[in-house]
């Protein structure tokens, strides 16, 4: 599946944590883990969205309340670490600070990635269900011009107080009325299928689902839903040798 030329690699995947305060225990444990990144030679963190249940854009309440996982983050990638952060639903608009301040590679989008000779496809997840119109509307509704230019300019009370209203349509109608499991996993599944239809990949990754999933397409490929740190911390790691999902 990887090529066997590639140079050493360690790749780390961590999805839908919802921090919602530096008092919570998953902070510390998230905290934990940012430390120990560079004694386990880890050497591409990506974040695949929801790592907060809200962060949107630069304001100064987000970076106050977090700013020990910043800071943490922040000497990880000056020491080698490569991180990429795709966007979720409950944190958006995040390329200003965290790219331009931060040199953290930002995505409001599913993208396919060619990284150290491993074929990788990665979203948030939330675009998968194309019959859930109306949260598929929300969602392009929220970076739109106008709301980009509002969520940057507005004070950061008013954002919070408009972020917290519209979380709690945001999760798309599987999540928010009926988490029907069995239907989630085949949606999952299919939606893998069809993109390796349109063009190979090594790995689909995705998260927002709050299922973990491990599948095999086509005997080639893997896809894999992360599941939440609200049921079972953990990572999903890629290096040479093996892919597997580690507890935390």
């Amino acid at each position: 599946m990887i090529k066997a030329e590639t140079k050493p690699f360690k790749f780390h995947f961590v999805s839908d944590i919802h921090l919602g305060s530096r008092r919570e225990p998953n902070f510390l444990l998230f905290k934990a883990y940012l430390q120990s990144l560079e004694s386990k030679n880890v050497t591409h963190l990506f974040l695949m969205g929801d790592i907060f249940n809200l962060w949107v854009a630069n304001h100064r309440y987000f970076i106050d309340e977090y700013i020990e996982l910043i800071d943490e983050i922040k000497k990880q990638a000056q020491a080698g670490l490569e991180v990429h952060y795709f966007e979720g639903n409950h944190d958006f608009h995040l390329r200003q600070f965290w790219q331009n301040e931060l040199g953290v590679f930002v995505y409001d989008s599913p993208q396919r990635l060619d990284v150290n000779g491993v074929r990788l496809y990665l979203a948030h997840g939330d675009e998968f269900d194309a019959s859930d119109i109306n949260y598929l509307r929300l969602r392009v509704f929220f970076r739109s011009p106008m709301m980009t230019f509002l969520a940057h300019h507005l004070p950061g009370v008013v954002v919070r107080a408009i972020g917290q209203k519209a979380e709690q349509k945001s999760h798309g109608h599987y999540l928010r009325e009926n988490k029907n499991e069995k239907k989630i996993i085949q949606l999952l599944r299919n939606f893998a299928k069809a993109e390796y239809q349109v063009s190979n990949y090594d790995y689909l990754i995705a998260g927002h689902f709050h299922i973990r999933d491990e599948y095999k397409v086509n005997n080639k490929a893997k896809a894999i839903n992360l599941g939440t740190w609200l049921e079972a911390p953990g990572v999903y790691e890629i290096t040479s040798e093996r892919a597997h999902f580690i507890d935390l």
